[in-house]
C-alpha cells in the first residue's frame, strides 16, 4: 500500500475525528428546513389532541426533499431522523466515506434545528433510520442493504439491520442486530422491556422478527413504524389509497397485531407517505412525506 501523501493524511485524520465522536452540520441539510416552492417531498406534521380520533394538519412545511421518517420523543425532546432525497456530497466524503445521522430536532414543535451526527461501527452508511427509546436510552437504527445502489426495497439483496445507543453528546459503536435479503425500514418498540421488532420485508409487507424467525404480520402494507402511547401501543403502515399512500395502524397485541384501522387524515392531504408517530405532552404527533400528486392540490 503506497504511504498516504501529507493532504491525504491530513484528511483521513479529520475523517477519523469526525467519526469518533463530535457533531457537524450540512449546510444542505440545514437548507431543507422549511418549504420549497419545487419540492415533491415535504416533511408535514398532524396534531391529535383526542386520542387520535382526529387530526389537525399544521399549515407549515416542516422541512422539505426528505424521505424515510421516523420519529420519537426523548426527555421532552422530538426527534425525525430521515433521509436527506438529494444533497451534493463533498469529494472528501466519497474518498473517506462517513455513517451519519440526519435529524430534525425540536422541544416546542416550533423552532426546529437540523443535526448530523457521526455514526461509528463497521459500517458504509445506510438507509432508513429509526429511534427509539429503549431501556438504556436512546437507540437509533438503520438498514445497510450490501452490494446494491437500486432501491432497497426490490431485488434479492442481503441487508444488515443495525443498532446504535446515543451515548448523552454522540451515538456509540454500531451493532448488527439481523441479517436477511430484502429487509428495511426498521420499526423496533420495546414493551415491558422486551424488543419488538418489525421490518419491511420485498417491499411488500410487514414482517416481526421473533427470535430467528420472521412472521409474516401485515400483507400489502409497508413502511412500518412503532409507536409506545402509554396504554396501548401501534404499528404504523403506509397502503395504497387513490392515487396516494395514506397511514393505516393496527393496536400490538402480545401475540401478534389486531386489527388495521385508517387514520382520519385531514382531507386536504392527499399523501402522507412513511407515517410515524410520537407524542409530546397531551398531544399526539403524526409525521409524513407529503408528495406530490398530478391533479391535486398541495
Amino acid at each position: 500500500m503506497h504511504a498516504l501523501t501529507g493532504v491525504a493524511a491530513l484528511l483521513l485524520g479529520v475523517a477519523v475525528l469526525l467519526g469518533a465522536g463530535c457533531e457537524r452540520d450540512d449546510t444542505a441539510l440545514q437548507a431543507s428546513l422549511g418549504a420549497a416552492a419545487s419540492s415533491t417531498l415535504n416533511l408535514r406534521l398532524l396534531r391529535s389532541r383526542d386520542q387520535g380520533a382526529s387530526w389537525r394538519l399544521d399549515e407549515a412545511v416542516l422541512a422539505h426533499g426528505v424521505s424515510s421518517l421516523h420519529a420519537c420523543t426523548v426527555e421532552g425532546r422530538v426527534w425525525v431522523p430521515a433521509l436527506l432525497d438529494t444533497r451534493s456530497i463533498p469529494w472528501w466524503e466519497t474518498a473517506f466515506p462517513i455513517p451519519f445521522l440526519d435529524s430534525f430536532q425540536s422541544s416546542d414543535l416550533t423552532t426546529w434545528t437540523a443535526h448530523r451526527s457521526p455514526l461509528r461501527g463497521d459500517t458504509t452508511g445506510g438507509v432508513d433510520p429509526a429511534c427509539v427509546v429503549g431501556p438504556r436510552g436512546l437507540e437509533m437504527w438503520f438498514a445497510e442493504v450490501l452490494g446494491s445502489f437500486e432501491d432497497p426495497a426490490k431485488g434479492d439483496h442481503v441487508s444488515q439491520i443495525w443498532r446504535s445507543r446515543w451515548l448523552g453528546d454522540r451515538f456509540g459503536e454500531a451493532e448488527i442486530v439481523t441479517t436477511g435479503t430484502g429487509l428495511i425500514d426498521p420499526a423496533p418498540i420495546y414493551i415491558d422491556g422486551a424488543l419488538r421488532l418489525f421490518l419491511n420485508k420485498d417491499g411488500d409487507h410487514i414482517v416481526e422478527l421473533v427470535g430467528d424467525t420472521l412472521v409474516d404480520r401485515w400483507m400489502r402494507v409497508t413502511v412500518p413504524a412503532a409507536v409506545d402511547l402509554g396504554d396501548r401501543r401501534w404499528l404504523l403502515g403506509q397502503a395504497p389509497r387513490g392515487p396516494g399512500m395514506m397511514p393505516v395502524a393496527r393496536e400490538i397485541l402480545a401475540d401478534g397485531l389486531g386489527d388495521p384501522f385508517p387514520l382520519a387524515i385531514d382531507a386536504e392531504l392527499h399523501s402522507c407517505e412513511s407515517p410515524s408517530m410520537t407524542t409530546l405532552g397531551p398531544e399526539w404527533l403524526l409525521f409524513c412525506v407529503q408528495t406530490n400528486i398530478p391533479g391535486q392540490p398541495q
